[in-house]
């Protein structure tokens, strides 16, 4: 277990990181905060932190994080649990049966109990691997996720017309991007949003008991909150 502490210069506010080397996971907690453990995602975490605190946490993350979340098939890994493994199954992010293509940006490698959860939507993981796998795919693919060729099924070659009628939101944004000169911002933004929905929902599937329980309890507030809600495709 690794730990550092930061002391704030505009408010004098103490803050300790705590990096786990078996789990690869990080919390903040605050001495003036009862010492409640925050869980940290990509750098960042839900809890209001001035720029001068958010900078070192930005920082501190980079300098323990082993960017392990970058590990996939050519690794034995299996990204969506981090488990070793010598049997990968091909899923797609968008089924075939729904118009989504074979290609790359729209398929991720995983063991065959992470694919048996999601597809048979088995137990209360499948939500949650169900945002790793859109988060992995936007964390390494970006805005060329939406760019992906409905005519590249070889499934159901004559469902490629369901994509973009099934999800118009998809449709929408690709004809943003093909607008455009330069999509380097809204190609960092996907970049970015995918790493933190991947860590986050990553870190809940590999142990949801990490975390103190007041803010498993907050999470789920916010879930209940934003029920019926869905901001995947915000640009």
């Amino acid at each position: 277990m690794i730990k550092e502490e930061y002391l704030c210069p505009t408010n004098d506010d103490v803050w300790t990181y705590e990096f786990n080397e078996e789990t690869n996971l990080s919390v903040i907690y605050g001495h003036d905060m009862m010492n409640i453990k925050f869980p940290v995602f990509a750098g960042r975490t839900d809890f209001y932190l001035n720029s001068s605190e958010s900078e070192w946490l930005m920082n501190t993350w980079n300098k323990y994080n082993y960017k392990t979340i970058y590990n996939n098939v050519k690794n034995n890994i299996c990204p969506i649990c981090n488990e070793a493994t010598d049997c990968f199954e091909y899923h797609h992010a968008i089924p075939a049966s729904e118009g989504g293509s074979d290609d790359d940006v729209n398929m991720v490698g995983m063991c065959e109990r992470c694919h048996s959860i999601i597809t048979k939507a088995r137990y209360g993981d499948a939500d949650i691997i169900n945002e790793i796998v859109f988060g992995y795919l936007f964390m390494t693919h970006g805005i060329n996720f939406f760019l992906m060729n409905p005519d590249n099924n070889k499934r159901y070659p004559k469902r490629s017309s369901y994509l973009y009628e099934l999800r118009p939101d998809i449709l929408e944004i690709k004809t943003h991007i093909e607008s455009k000169d330069d999509n380097k911002k809204l190609d960092d933004y996907y970049r970015t949003s995918g790493e933190f929905m991947y860590t986050k929902n990553q870190a809940l599937l590999m142990d949801k008991t990490i975390f103190d329980k007041t803010y498993l309890d907050y999470l789920e507030r916010c879930k209940e909150k934003s029920k019926g809600e869905d901001n995947t495709w915000q640009i």
